[in-house]
């Protein structure tokens, strides 16, 4: 029995060490690997705070309405019960994160009651104005990529370029009126409702309106192994338009991404914004590694399994790196981890390097046993 334990704590053992292995093979500080949900850092374009939030005890009013009066903004959970509305109304996400579902990944947005109270939340170009922003995106390749906007007063007509340094493309999306959005039912993976019944706060936090209003999100569709390096957003007419941030899924390596800015999706989907259990080197963890936030706020990711995660429950930071959120237990003791977080899968070539080298410990194992 003795021996037994000894042979099976030195397998435990050859396991830990392959991983190491695998890790030093692969590691670079700063660096996502594939299957990378990306929250794009947008913070340069931002210019208003259309969300009251609850920081630090206090209440911190939005500034910039979505109608571009002080009428129609929206509130945090938090900052809506300090108010002591009705819990029946649909608020807006403590730390800005929504979890990924068949039409989108893990989204963080641009507002979170952590965040610093002079952070920017979004951009409003005004109704009937023609206006343009552009925001750099963290060189990689994409498979998706999201923005995130509201149109109020009329639907806005936007012409969206992807910069790709050697071509361009161009996508035309037409954002519906936010009351009520994308008709429920008809939504697609190319425009959807990020959020839905979402009512209106007026600057000193009473209730404008009850609900119906909505975030839309529009997926542009990047070009495949093209190196998308920057996204410009135009109009020329149309309603007041809110620009609330973009997130994407790279499919390869992600250059410049802060550390904790990329969430690893667990089977390369845009569904799965780092949830689901997955299976690396033989040892299975169950539930995900929690998600980031882009310019302010952070979130954890939904877990799958027994102790994963709750959404958002990793929000603590109004950094633009964000912080990630605690990981589930495994169900197993082996896989391959560093200070507890799920690592990225490995290449076929490093994987196959460290089972080898994992196979001649436990050969000479044996022999000195």
């Amino acid at each position: 029995m003795k021996a037994e334990r000894m042979k099976a704590a030195g397998d435990r053992h050859v396991v830990r060490v392959s991983c190491a292995i695998a890790v030093a093979l692969l590691g670079g500080a700063g660096v996502a690997r594939a299957d990378t949900v990306v929250q794009v850092p947008v913070a340069q374009v931002l210019t208003g705070r259309s969300v009251t939030t609850l920081t630090q005890g206090m209440v911190v009013p939005w500034t910039v309405g979505v109608y571009g009066n002080k009428m129609d903004g929206f509130e945090t959970a938090a900052a809506s019960m300090f108010h002591k509305d009705a819990a029946t109304l649909k608020t807006m996400p403590d730390d800005g994160t929504y979890p990924a579902d068949a039409n989108h990944p893990l989204v963080v947005l641009n507002f979170s009651n952590d965040a610093d109270p002079k952070s920017q939340q979004t951009l409003l170009i005004a109704r009937m104005q023609a206006g343009m922003f552009m925001f750099p995106v963290p060189p990689a390749t994409y498979s998706k990529m999201f923005i995130f906007l509201t149109s109020a007063y009329g639907a806005s007509p936007v012409t969206v370029t992807l910069n790709y340094g050697d071509t361009t493309q161009t996508v035309n999306v037409t954002v519906p009126d936010f009351f009520p959005g994308v008709p429920v039912g008809t939504e697609t993976p190319a425009l959807f409702n990020l959020a839905t019944n979402l009512p209106n706060w007026r600057q000193d936090g009473s209730v404008y309106e009850m609900g119906g209003h909505t975030i839309t999100g529009a997926e542009l569709g990047p070009m495949a192994g093209k190196v998308l390096q920057s996204i410009k957003v135009e109009r020329t007419t149309g309603g007041w338009l809110t620009f609330w941030g973009a997130t994407g899924v790279a499919t390869g390596v992600v250059a410049g991404l802060p550390d904790g800015g990329g969430t690893p999706a667990a089977d390369g989907s845009a569904a799965d914004g780092g949830g689901g259990s997955t299976t690396d080197a033989g040892a299975t963890e169950a539930g995900a590694v929690g998600g980031t936030g882009g310019a302010s706020g952070t979130g954890g990711g939904p877990g799958a399994g027994s102790g994963g995660t709750s959404p958002g429950s990793g929000g603590a930071s109004g950094s633009a790196a964000g912080t990630a959120g605690k990981p589930a237990s495994a169900s197993s003791g082996g896989g391959c981890s560093v200070g507890g977080e799920r690592l990225p899968r490995f290449s076929a070539l490093a994987l196959a390097f460290a089972l080898v080298v994992a196979a001649r410990l436990r050969r000479r194992r044996a022999i000195s046993g």
